[in-house]
C-alpha cells in the first residue's frame, strides 16, 4: 500500500486531479453523478492556502492498480475539539484491507495535533438495514464500512443529511417581515461588514446540533472571514451572500451560496437567524432570495447542495418546504486515537 500526501510541490496538480477523479468515481456509486465529487482546484486552494486556524491536509492510498482511497484531514489549532476526516473508499476497493491504513492515518493527524479523538465522516451506501443516530433522528446504511467502523472502535456520533434544488425549480422570493430589509452581495464581503458575518457565522455553529462529536463551537474574526473567502476565490468558487438586517440596521441574518465556477454546481454554506430575531420566517427569506439569485446571475446552475444535521429539524422542515430533496447521508463517527 502506498501512501501520498499531499503538499504545495511540483506534483500536487496531477495528485488533487486524481482526487478528484476518485471522489468523482464515488459519488457517481451513490448518487448517479459526480455532484458530491470534490474538484482538483478546491484541492490545490485548500493546500496552498492554509487559513488559520485551520491546517488541512489530504492523503491518497493507492496499489499498483491505482487509487484505492482518499482523505481529507482538517483540525483547528485553537477550539480544542476533535481532528476531522473525511474518507472517501473507491468502490472497488476491499474496505477490509484498505480501510485500516486509512483510520491509521487519522489517528497520527490526530496524534499529531494532540487530539483524543477524531470524526470521521463517510458517505454511506444506500442499503435496507439502517443505523440510528445517537440523537434518535436520521440513520445511515448499515454497509461493510459501518460495521468495519464499529470493530475498529469507532461510535456513530451524528447523521447529517445532503439535500439539493434546482434554482429553475424554486419559488420566488419572500419577502422578510415588516421592518426587516435584505442586502445582498456578489463576492468577497467588504470589509465594513466582515466582523458581523463573523459573528454570525459563530451563531450558525453554536446553534447547530452536534451529537455526540464533541465539536466545539470556533470563532470567525473579521480577518478571519476575509482569509476563508479569499481562499475559496482561489478554489473558483462565486460567492452569494444575502442578510437580513433588522430595523435598527443590526445584522439578523446571514445565508451564502458558493457556486462553482465551471459547473452547473452551487453549495450552500451557512444559514443561520439571530436568536432576537427569530420567529419572523427569515431564513426562508434568506434562503429564496439567495436561491434566485443564483438563477439569474448563473443560469447554468441545475443543483445547490447543501448538509445538515438530521435533527436540525427546523431548518430541514423549511428546506422541504421550500422544495429540497433528500440526496444521501453521511455518519459522522467518534474514533479514539489512544
Amino acid at each position: 500500500m502506498q501512501i501520498t500526501m499531499l503538499g504545495p510541490g511540483e506534483y500536487l496538480l496531477r495528485q488533487a486531479e486524481r482526487v478528484e477523479q476518485l471522489t468523482a468515481t464515488v459519488s457517481h456509486n451513490r448518487v448517479g453523478n459526480a455532484k458530491l465529487a470534490w474538484l482538483g482546484r478546491e484541492i490545490v486552494a485548500a493546500v496552498r492556502y492554509q487559513v488559520p486556524p485551520i491546517v488541512k491536509d489530504w492523503a491518497l492510498l493507492s496499489d499498483e492498480g491505482g487509487d484505492l482511497a482518499a482523505v481529507e484531514l482538517e483540525v483547528n489549532l485553537v477550539s480544542g475539539g476533535p481532528a476531522e476526516a473525511e474518507i472517501w473508499l473507491h468502490p472497488d476497493a476491499d474496505p477490509a484491507l484498505v480501510l485500516p491504513f486509512v483510520l491509521e492515518i487519522c489517528r497520527d493527524f490526530a496524534r499529531e495535533y494532540r487530539r483524543n479523538n477524531v470524526i470521521l465522516w463517510y458517505l454511506h451506501a444506500d442499503v435496507s438495514e439502517q443505523l440510528t443516530s445517537p440523537t434518535g433522528i436520521g440513520s445511515i446504511g448499515r454497509d461493510v464500512v459501518a460495521d468495519l467502523l464499529v470493530s475498529a472502535g469507532a461510535q456513530l456520533a451524528h447523521v447529517y443529511r445532503i439535500s439539493e434544488i434546482d434554482p429553475w425549480s424554486a419559488g420566488e422570493p419572500e419577502p422578510p417581515a415588516d421592518g426587516y430589509r435584505l442586502a445582498h452581495w456578489f463576492g468577497p464581503t467588504p470589509a465594513r461588514w466582515r466582523a458581523q458575518v463573523g459573528t454570525m457565522h459563530e451563531i450558525t455553529m453554536a446553534d447547530a446540533p452536534i451529537g455526540e462529536t464533541g465539536y466545539i463551537a470556533e470563532k470567525f474574526s473579521a480577518d478571519r472571514v476575509a482569509a476563508d473567502e479569499a481562499s475559496a476565490v482561489e478554489a473558483g468558487r462565486l460567492l452569494v451572500t444575502v442578510l437580513a438586517l433588522a430595523p435598527d440596521g443590526a445584522i439578523a441574518g446571514l445565508t451564502q451560496i458558493a457556486v462553482q465556477d465551471g459547473t452547473t454546481v452551487a453549495y450552500q454554506w451557512d444559514t443561520s437567524v439571530a436568536s432576537g430575531h427569530r420567529g419572523h420566517g427569515l431564513g426562508r427569506s434568506l434562503k429564496t432570495l439567495a436561491t434566485a439569485l443564483v438563477r439569474e446571475r448563473y443560469g447554468n446552475v441545475r443543483r445547490i447542495i447543501t448538509h445538515n444535521a438530521a435533527d436540525n429539524v427546523h431548518m430541514l422542515r423549511i428546506n422541504t418546504e421550500l422544495g429540497w430533496r433528500p440526496l444521501a447521508h453521511k455518519g459522522l463517527w467518534s474514533l479514539p486515537v489512544g
